[in-house]
């Protein structure tokens, strides 16, 4: 995950960058992907409203969408088998 910067929009990879992915490769799962260090986040934690409700098209709002999208394709794909 990368975190954002509030004043700039810059991008730092505060906890390095692509071990997550590198790790699920090992364990042969899917990496489903990062989510976005902003200050969102915080916003939203510390009203204890959803992120997605409270600031829906931010980056973090957006990366958490679409990990839902992908568990819900695997749920579909398990139904399925």
């Amino acid at each position: 995950s990368v975190f954002i910067c509030p004043h700039c929009g810059g991008e730092s990879a505060i906890f390095g960058q692509g071990g997550a992915a590198q790790e699920a490769e090992r364990l042969g799962v899917p990496f489903l992907g990062a989510i976005p260090l902003e200050m969102p986040v915080r916003e939203s934690a510390d009203a204890g409203r959803p992120l997605v409700l409270s600031h829906p098209d931010s980056a973090a709002a957006r990366a958490l969408e679409s990990l839902a999208e992908h568990i819900a394709g695997f749920m579909d794909q398990a139904a399925d088998a």
